[in-house]
């Protein structure tokens, strides 16, 4: 049953995310044409790989909880995994990012 609810959760929670980025849709088209800057095409360490509203960010740790995981390892791999989702797109500073 807790899977069920999990289950639950995490879709209202995607759905809220869908309609916070319609809201959003200038900022987040604004961040789509970010990488058009010459900084944000250099990949060295350190770069911001995402820019994630606090709003939107708090709904996506309601639906992915792991995100928030103590152990690093389990926080980075589903960062990864949650990363590669398609509605993460807009939240990517840079045209290399995207393609992960």
């Amino acid at each position: 049953m807790e899977h069920a609810e999990h289950s639950a959760v995490e879709h209202e929670a995607l759905v809220q995310l869908m309609i916070m980025q319609r809201r959003d849709y200038k900022y987040m088209d604004h961040l789509l044409n970010i990488a058009k800057d010459d900084n944000i095409k250099d990949m060295e360490h350190g770069r911001w790989a995402l820019n994630i509203p606090l709003d939107h960010f708090k709904t996506l740790m309601l639906a992915y909880p792991l995100l928030e995981h103590p152990d690093n390892d389990t926080n980075m791999r589903e960062w990864k995994r949650v990363c590669k989702m398609d509605f993460m797109l807009p939240y990517k500073l840079n045209k290399n990012q995207r393609s992960m």
